[in-house]
């Protein structure tokens, strides 16, 4: 974005599924999970999220298990980006495909960010959180590809909470803790007419 040399990914992974259940990652890295609302590489900006950390992962044929902590990489202009050390993002999530005809992941989130987190850096391209403890738990069902015919749906909900510091630069307006408590809900479905021309799906989408 502004022309300097960059590190977007570099990891070290070890381990082999199909010898033995645990892997581990170290390093970079991006991060993806479902559909992307909540964790995801951002990829439409001109700079892709990324994260410093380790990130363990238990497999086997009932399901699949990543346990992280990571600290989040600023993006800044002109300089190397690095992570935010003051700002941890950890969690666990979870995927089984042993429910017939769907695709289960279950998740809970932590972003824990201290006093200094805000001001980590001087001049980061995107604002830096504000000390806080936030939790997030959810879940995220979605059909299998194929398994329902032409029909397919995606239901997911999570609930957050915690609390965090509303600070406002440039203002008299002093400091306070704030309780955090929202929920979200995204359910969609759709059918794809895979016997015409180009396969075009009709879908509804609510969130």
């Amino acid at each position: 974005d502004a022309g300097s040399i960059e590190l977007h990914q570099a990891v070290v992974a070890v381990g082999n599924h199909k010898e033995f259940p645990v892997s581990l990652k170290l390093g970079r890295m991006e991060m993806s999970y479902g559909d992307e609302r909540l964790i995801g590489a951002f990829a439409w900006n001109n700079i892709g999220r990324t994260f410093d950390g380790v990130k363990l992962r238990w497999q086997n044929e009932w399901f699949g298990a990543d346990l992280f902590a990571t600290h989040p990489v600023i993006p800044q202009n002109g300089v190397f980006d690095v992570p935010n050390d003051e700002d941890y993002f950890s969690g666990l999530y979870a995927t089984t495909l042993k429910i017939p005809k769907n695709i289960l992941d279950v998740y809970f989130l932590a972003r824990n960010s201290s006093a200094q987190a805000a001001a980590t850096v001087p001049s980061p391209q995107f604002p830096q959180p504000s000390e806080r403890d936030i939790y997030t738990a959810g879940f995220r069902l979605k059909s299998k590809p194929g398994e329902l015919g032409g029909w397919d749906y995606t239901l997911e909900s999570a609930y957050q909470f915690g609390n965090f510091l509303d600070k406002r630069p440039g203002t008299n307006t002093p400091s306070e803790r704030l309780d955090q408590s929202a929920y979200m809900v995204a359910a969609q479905g759709g059918y794809t007419f895979a016997d015409l021309w180009g396969k075009p799906r009709l879908g509804l989408e609510y969130d």
